[in-house]
């Protein structure tokens, strides 16, 4: 039964209060309808309906089922429909595999459409028609599929002015419409405003690591004054910035830097009522924030035409703009109605702001946030490293600044200056304030400026400080009204100085390579797109060059000015040809406007800028940091960087004035800071490192310095240190993975320390079990093995087994079997009875993976006095442990209990959590295996809790499975699925074969219980062949007697008597017999196919199944064998 989640709209206005009864009545309604009918939500641009439909669909009767959303204004036209509806594999160039439409994903669940009045007229017809029938067909397919969804949609556009005026189709409006409900803009939802702001402020504080703040009584006053022409995304972004810049517990109305005069909206504060709910006929249009006529182009002159100014006033996108300027036929009176190119005229206002000649691209946010700091500091100066786009964010956000200030906004280009004292002069220049009086610059200045509202724009101070603070300093004391922008590589440390760090252009997703329309919005590869564009005039991202483009972007660190110079490459290299040249970075790319400054027109002379303005210790340090490959943590910079030049006493010092230069970033995570390059900064300062003759010597200290952190984590497990402990080694390794690899990498080239190599390879197994890397630490292990002497030692045998234990985990018994004979031969050559009892050990856990149960026991039983002996109690608790495991599997279950409890005493005298929650999971299969299922149950739990403490994710996949079998035993078949499900996902991310293969076992036993026989026949096949690939015999056994089970289930008894017989000799051959649990259903099975074929057919076909080969049997099994004549049919 669904739960009413329309609670949680945050609101007690009547407003909304009307809006959440009347919803909850069209769901009551609709409980027990087999189809329920569609809802529109219509309502202003920053609402919530996107929210509200959520909301509805939580609260309605397909709740437990899909909620798909379909952005109709995100979508291209030219990819819409296969988006929609989904192809076949060739329908077109770039369909290489399949894939379902977004109407097939919400089969019995619920469709969102988004802006659905922005959808392309050619397919609104394809829509109705899928919406009518119920039936869709995918491009390139000849079948049609029934799919049933519940139609949610949303439009922030006038509908019915769109359908009279022939843009939307009258009866796809009508179909979608069925019922319809407007959301309220939050100037009509008295006294909500406040009650949001309240959620969001706390929600932001939370988000920032800020402390608790509270609005105070003329800041509410404030919020419930203010129309909210942006609703309430609006209010967030405002509770978002309060949240960072608010001084004090106590949030004021000037905090809020609210505008006084804001943008307009669609009627007068006081001619606001509540408006009905709209019809569902075209006879009541509903008219959107900025949607009529006047208040559109009176905006749109107010902003001389500039379509980002005017879309940013109104609240909505571009796209929205240009749909209603044509949905009103609007046209500008001069000759041009388009948006100027390149750049937009600016205001009548006074300034001396330069007419920018390419397009601004992206930020928006940034521009937000940048508009709100200025008007609620006096001071705010924006850094970040050369090349990061703090010019032109400034000059971008003064532009749609400068009708607040009467007196202006007016730059001060200050990048040619050299002297700091001619800072006054050259702002008086660019004010064009006369230089007659006997006073000093910047007295005349400031008397010039004193009653003056304007916003001074202080570009490239950065190498300027001191005369630029004095400056900013005397202005802001002497001029009310003046407020300053300033950019700089560093801050100018005047008091009420905001500083603001201009991050990188957003980057598409890291994991993926996103489709071509989502690559293409990211803001880095739109920026590259356009200025591409005007060397290449029609070039664009397709299925060949998407990959070139976007590691472009990311390689460049998503910095507008070398992603520039990258698309100016396009006039002589194709975009792979850049990409592949990067590595050469400072050579590559160069070439500039003639207008710019000569540190902007290459990429090394924008980095000898910042290079040259360093002292002698911050050029060392600088160039010590390019060791580093990856963030990197203080400790390791000190570790690796300090002495020689460069004393410990004052090495935060320097590095934090790098950081202040914009040359180091830094960023908080989980109490510590972490420092990193930008790539291209990293690039020169290796150049600088080479250059120093200190390259070896530091990379030499860089190994030193993971060795040792990976020996640290390494201990700390074996030796049982608190979780909390391993967990905070094991997340240090994870983030310094890049450094790791990169020491690696180095001695790859230095073949000297051979030792120093293997032990860091070798100590490093662990983190690259639990972080799922285990193909990339093999393969690290296996290339250091390969390219060391090979001669006996201690380091070697570790190598060799940290290798086995990966091979294992990937499910490569023969190559894991191999690495561990090798490390016992030299371990015996050595003659250390503890690390050859270890490699006994290893050696039967890959013989129990294999089946081989008595080689198992054999090699315990030796290994298990040679750990007593050598006072191991960690290993041999670990040795105990995995024999109980194998005398389980042959059936001695008391032998196995005594084992497991005495390994479980061990672990709980030494405190190894690790170790006591595998005991615990061994003893809840033990359990289950008597039938004792409430035991099984508690002890399950309780290894799990563990697990999840330590963080071990293999192990907490095996608990999950454990925990799913035992709740199919139980009967309660959806937790079961659900806990295979979750541990199928967990062990398919860790690359966990054969946890992947027994998850899928699992899966298709609990499908078989539900009834759905064909999936359980196709995930047991899949396991299956997972289980013959690894050489696991039990594996093997296992699917067959549950393929046997779907056989019965299907009435094939005699073909499910040929498993039977099959799995049992398995069993016999490799001494594996079924516990009393699984045994019972089994021979009930069994019985059943007695039943249905007779005893004699039953013999017959149980004989015959003996007597196949494994290989047979697996292909009956998959049904590419029938496995048995007419009798079974």
């Amino acid at each position: 039964m669904s739960t009413d989640h329309l609670a949680e709209l945050i609101g007690e206005s009547p407003a909304l209060a009307a809006l959440r009864d009347r919803v909850r009545r069209m769901i009551a309604r609709q409980a027990t309808a087999r189809r329920p009918r569609p809802i529109l939500i219509v309502g202003e641009t920053g609402t919530g309906k996107g929210l509200l439909a959520q909301a509805i669909h939580r609260s309605g009767p397909r709740a437990e089922a899909a909620f798909v959303t379909v952005n109709c204004a995100a979508i291209p036209e030219s990819l819409f429909e296969a988006e929609l509806f989904g192809f076949e594999r060739g329908a077109f160039t770039d369909a290489r595999q399949a894939k379902a439409g977004l109407l097939e994903t919400a089969h019995r669940g619920t469709l969102f459409l988004d802006e659905v009045g922005l959808m392309a007229g050619a397919l609104q017809g394809k829509l109705l028609d899928a919406l009518e029938t119920g039936a869709v067909r995918r491009l390139g397919s000849t079948r049609t599929q029934n799919v049933d969804v519940w139609l949610l949609a949303a439009s922030n556009l006038d509908l019915v002015g769109a359908v009279r005026a022939g843009r939307f189709r009258e009866d796809l409006y009508h179909r979608l419409a069925v019922l319809t409900v407007r959301l309220p803009p939050l100037r009509e939802r008295d006294g909500d405003a406040v009650l949001l702001a309240e959620r969001f402020l706390g929600e932001a504080c939370a988000a920032a690591g800020a402390g608790a703040k509270r609005l105070s009584a003329d800041a509410r006053d404030a919020l419930r004054r203010y129309p909210w022409p942006g609703n309430v995304r609006e209010l967030r972004n405002v509770m978002d910035s309060v949240a960072t810049l608010a001084e004090g517990a106590v949030v004021t109305a000037s905090d809020l830097a609210l505008p006084p005069d804001p943008p307009s909206v669609a009627e007068p504060r006081a001619a606001r009522r509540p408006r009905p709910e709209p019809s569902p006929s075209p006879a009541a249009p509903h008219a959107p924030d900025g949607g009529d006529a006047a208040t559109l182009a009176r905006t749109l002159e107010e902003t001389g035409w500039n379509l980002s100014r005017t879309a940013a006033r109104l609240g909505i996108s571009r796209h929205t703009l240009r749909y209603r300027i044509e949905l009103h036929r609007l046209r500008r009176a001069s000759a041009d109605a388009q948006e100027p190119a390149p750049g937009p005229p600016l205001p009548a206002a006074p300034t001396n702001l330069p007419r920018p000649l390419t397009r601004f691209v992206g930020r928006n946010r940034e521009l937000d946030q940048v508009r709100r700091l200025v008007r609620a500091s006096r001071l705010l100066t924006l850094t970040g490293a050369g090349g990061a786009g703090k010019t032109r964010l400034a000059l971008e956000s003064a532009g749609q600044l400068l009708a607040e200030f009467p007196d202006g906004a007016w730059l001060v280009e200050l990048g040619a200056l050299a002297d700091p004292a001619l800072v006054p002069r050259a702002a008086a220049a660019a004010l064009r304030v006369r230089d007659e009086a006997a006073g000093s610059p910047i007295d005349t200045l400031a008397e010039a400026l004193r009653d003056k509202r304007l916003l001074l724009v202080l570009d490239n101070c950065e190498h300027l400080v001191g005369g630029c603070a004095e400056m900013a300093a005397m202005l802001l004391e002497a001029c009310p009204g003046v407020r300053i922008l300033a950019t700089s590589r560093q801050p100018l440390d005047v008091p009420g100085e905001v500083i603001w760090r201009v991050p990188s252009l957003a980057l598409p997703p890291p994991d993926r390579l996103p489709p071509l329309d989502e690559l293409a919005r990211s803001e880095a590869v739109e920026l590259f797109l356009d200025r591409a564009g005007h060397v290449q005039p029609g070039f664009s991202v397709t299925a060949d060059n998407a990959l070139a483009v976007a590691q472009i972007c990311y390689r460049l660190d998503g910095m507008p000015l070398p992603i520039e110079m990258a698309a100016g490459c396009l006039r002589v290299l194709a975009v792979e040809q850049i990409n592949a040249r990067l590595h050469d970075r400072f050579r590559l790319l160069t070439g500039r406007g003639r207008n710019d400054l000569p540190r902007q027109h290459t990429l090394r002379a924008t980095m000898d800028w910042s290079y040259d303005l360093l002292s002698a210790d911050e050029r060392c340090l600088l160039a010590r940091l390019g060791v580093f490959a990856g963030p990197f943590s203080l400790e390791a910079a000190e570790g690796v960087c300090a002495g020689d030049g460069i004393e410990l006493a004052g090495f935060l010092g320097v590095l934090t004035r790098l950081v202040d230069q914009s040359l180091v970033s830094v960023s908080v995570a989980r109490g510590e800071a972490r420092y990193r390059l930008l790539e291209t900064v990293r690039a020169y300062a290796r150049e600088k490192l080479e250059a120093s003759g200190e390259e070896r010597p530091l990379r030499a200290r860089h190994q030193q310095w993971y060795r040792a952190s990976a020996a640290l984590a390494h201990r700390m497990f074996e030796e049982g240190a608190p979780e909390a402990g391993q967990l905070s080694v094991l997340e240090r390794l994870e983030a310094e993975h890049a450094n790791i690899l990169a020491a690696l990498a180095w001695q790859d080239a230095e073949r000297e320390d051979a030792e120093g190599r293997l032990r860091l390879g070798a100590a490093l197994w662990r983190f690259w079990l639990f972080s799922g890397r285990r193909g990339e630490g093999r393969e690290c292990l296996e290339r250091v093995l390969a390219e060391t002497p090979p001669g006996a030692s201690a380091a070697r045998a570790d190598a060799l087994t940290a290798a086995g234990m990966l091979a294992r985990a990937q499910g490569d018994y023969l190559g894991a079997a191999a690495h561990h004979d090798a490390a016992l031969a030299m371990r015996q050559a050595l003659g250390d009875p503890r690390e050859i009892a270890l490699s006994l050990g290893n050696l039967a856990v890959v013989a129990h993976d294999r089946g081989e149960y008595e080689r198992a026991t054999r090699l315990l039983e030796e290994a298990l006095p040679l750990l007593a002996e050598a006072g191991s109690p960690f290993h041999r608790a670990i040795a105990l442990n995995n024999l109980g495991r194998t005398v389980r599997f042959r059936g001695d279950l008391g032998r196995a209990t005594d084992l497991t409890e005495e390994s479980l005493r061990l672990f709980r005298d030494i405190g190894h959590r690790y170790g006591i929650a595998a005991a615990l999971h061994s003893l809840a299969d033990l359990a289950q295996c008597e039938g004792d299922l409430g035991r099984s149950a508690t002890l399950y739990e309780e290894s799990l809790a563990l697990r999840r403490a330590v963080g071990h994710q293999p192990g907490i996949a095996i608990s999950l499975n454990g925990l799913g079998d035992l709740a199919r035993r139980q009967g309660d078949l959806a937790r079961a699925s659900r806990l295979c499900d979750e541990s199928l996902a967990l062990r398919r991310a860790l690359g966990d074969r054969r946890g992947v293969a027994l998850s899928l076992g699992s899966l298709a036993r609990i499908a078989r219980d539900q009834g759905d026989l064909a999936r359980a026949g196709a995930l047991c096949a899949e396991s299956l062949v997972l289980h013959r690939s690894l050489g696991n015999p039990v594996g093997v056994a296992a699917g067959l007697e549950t393929m046997a089970a779907v056989a019965v289930d299907r009435g094939e008894p005699a073909r499910a008597a040929w498993l039977l017989g099959a799995a049992a000799a398995l069993r016999e051959a490799i001494g594996a017999p079924l516990p009393p649990s699984a045994r019972q259903e089994r021979d009930g099975d069994a019985a059943r196919a007695r039943g249905g074929c007779g005893d004699a057919a039953f013999a017959s076909a149980w004989d015959e199944g003996r007597g196949a080969p494994m290989e047979r049997a697996i292909a009956v099994a998959q049904g590419r064998d029938a496995g048995i004549g007419p009798a079974g049919a």
